[in-house]
């Protein structure tokens, strides 16, 4: 999902290129999202699509963080609302036809068969696909990988775990004038 709201949100402005491992997106068959998500989602324009496909409503958050027993959470007094229960496999599939119909391209299934970069400052992507071998330039690589880290891992990231949890969101306006 990460990797195809990137996507979703660059194809616009920028040529992208989705890779995927999957034929189709994957994903345990049930999931959460929380109501918050429907601020991003509104934010990426595509929120009154997501509440069309109907995904269930969920009022309580249970979860097991910093204590051995489960906590729950009546997400009635949560400021956002009720969050979700995704059928994660549609949802990841949603996902990717929002970025294609704005204009990303998906190549799936591909594997990375190698990344370097040049001496022009751009990446250089080399993904085998059912088509045969295809080779791709970029200026800029997302690793939506997730845990895997697999793009950073290859060039000799580390994985570094202050806190296991973080997510970031940041909410403006961009005042320039467009031309």
């Amino acid at each position: 999902p990460a990797g195809a709201c990137a996507a979703m949100n660059l194809a616009p402005l920028h040529s992208t290129v989705v890779a995927d491992r999957r034929v189709r997106a994957g994903g345990r068959p049930v999931e959460s999202l929380p109501a918050v998500a429907g601020c991003l989602l509104g934010d990426m324009g595509v929120l009154d699509a997501f509440l069309d496909q109907g995904h269930e409503r969920w009022q309580i958050k249970r979860s097991i963080w910093e204590h051995p027993e489960p906590v729950e959470v009546d997400l009635v007094r949560d400021p956002d609302g009720l969050g979700w229960h995704l059928d994660r496999p549609r949802f990841g599939e949603w996902l990717r036809s929002v970025a294609v119909l704005r204009g990303a391209s998906l190549l799936a299934p591909a594997e990375v068969r190698s990344l370097h970069s040049g001496p022009d400052g751009r990446w250089y992507i080399e993904l085998s696909t059912p088509a045969g071998v295809i080779q791709v330039s970029a200026g800029v690589i997302v690793d939506s990988s997730g845990r895997s880290a697999s793009l950073a891992s290859r060039l000799g990231a580390t994985r570094q775990r202050p806190d296991r949890l973080v997510c970031g969101w940041i909410k403006g306006h961009d005042r320039r004038e467009h031309r």
